[in-house]
């Protein structure tokens, strides 16, 4: 792949979206940031990122987000995230097709490692 991966972030929480742009632009990553799941689905629609990052709770939901990411490009990893966890939601999460699912916050080196695993490739060389 040429340029820089990309990657969709979506969670109405304005500190942890920009948080996590601020990170992964600072690791070479191409980002665009979405404040719910309704402006996550057209921006993946007009640029279609190589990941998306979502909160699993928001407005539109998350776990509708990765459904309808999946309706479009099913090969488009969907990462899931939250910051209260509820009984199911990681099962939930997994099972409707989530390559991961994560408890905020979630920069550093664990948000590196998962990229990592979901792209295949070394974080540095993917966001090259």
């Amino acid at each position: 792949m040429s340029g820089a991966c990309s990657i969709l972030i979506a969670d109405d929480n304005s500190d942890v979206r920009d948080a996590l742009a601020v990170a992964l632009r600072a690791d070479g990553y191409r980002v665009r940031a979405a404040r719910d799941a309704y402006e996550a689905q057209r921006m993946f629609a007009s640029s279609h990122p190589d990941v998306v990052l979502s909160d699993i709770r928001m407005p539109g939901d998350g776990m509708a987000l990765l459904r309808r990411v999946h309706d479009m490009s099913p090969e488009t990893p969907v990462i899931l995230m939250t910051g209260f966890e509820q009984p199911g939601d990681r099962r939930r999460a997994l099972a409707g097709g989530a390559r991961e699912f994560l408890l905020k916050p979630v920069i550093g080196e664990r948000l590196r490692s998962v990229l990592r695993r979901v792209l295949g490739r070394r974080a540095s060389d993917a966001a090259e």
